[in-house]
């Protein structure tokens, strides 16, 4: 197969790019629809105290090292592995540290039915 030209490897980036985050934007709009239809107003408000805390949990593991590999030129299996091992082990560790952080959210909010919500919510 013949190399393909910079405009056709950006052209075909920003479309992967674009549809992914089109459909993340359309799922979590559809996510949020039913949840809204199948809660009531309370827990609904629950569910979005805990939103801001997952937010900031994947922005941390979204740390750049996806996009560095897609940058790097000469890319081998070990770059792979790195990445992936890396990204599983941050996301446990940031799961650890938000459950271990549950009560403590829960007690911010002033509201004890959180800790169990959370410990699910931020898996």
């Amino acid at each position: 197969m013949a190399e393909q030209s910079l405009k056709e490897k950006t052209a075909k980036g920003l479309f992967w790019g674009g549809l992914s985050n089109g459909v993340q934007q359309l799922l979590n709009l559809f996510f949020g629809i039913f949840l809204s239809r199948i809660l009531n107003a309370e827990d609904y408000g629950m569910v979005g105290m805990l939103s801001i805390f997952s937010l900031i949990a994947g922005s941390l593991q979204e740390s750049g090292f996806t996009a560095a590999l897609a940058n790097k030129r000469d890319i081998s299996h070990k770059d792979y592995n790195a990445v992936f091992w890396f990204s599983t082990g941050l996301s446990a560790c940031l799961y650890l540290i938000l459950f271990l952080c549950a009560p403590l959210i829960a007690e911010f909010y002033h509201t004890p039915e959180l800790t169990a919500l959370a410990r699910y919510t931020f898996l």
